[in-house]
């Protein structure tokens, strides 16, 4: 709406000069810088206020997690340990 009304101001005289296309122009170009940072934008503020992430949200941050190669720790301690309790010892490193 804003655009529109700077538009609507510059056009009023039917003549476009170089400096209102200049300034048209800038706020083009932070409309898109705008959009590049819209969805982190929505994230944070969403994450702000405590409201939780709609679906599409969700799909980012979890995206974005599995794109950063940080992995989520796992306990893997249950998993490994013998049933008698008792501990085994290491493997040997491969002699050459």
């Amino acid at each position: 709406i804003t655009s529109l009304a700077v538009l609507a101001a510059f056009v009023s005289d039917q003549i476009v000069e170089a400096w209102e296309a200049g300034v048209l122009f800038a706020m083009y170009i932070c409309y898109v810088l705008f959009m590049l940072v819209n969805r982190p934008l929505n994230v944070w503020a969403y994450e702000l206020t405590g409201t939780p992430l709609n679906k599409e949200l969700r799909e980012y941050v979890q995206e974005k997690r599995a794109a950063s190669g940080k992995v989520e720790p796992e306990n893997v301690a249950a998993e490994t340990a013998p049933e008698d309790g008792a501990m085994k010892k290491p493997d040997e490193p491969p002699k050459p």
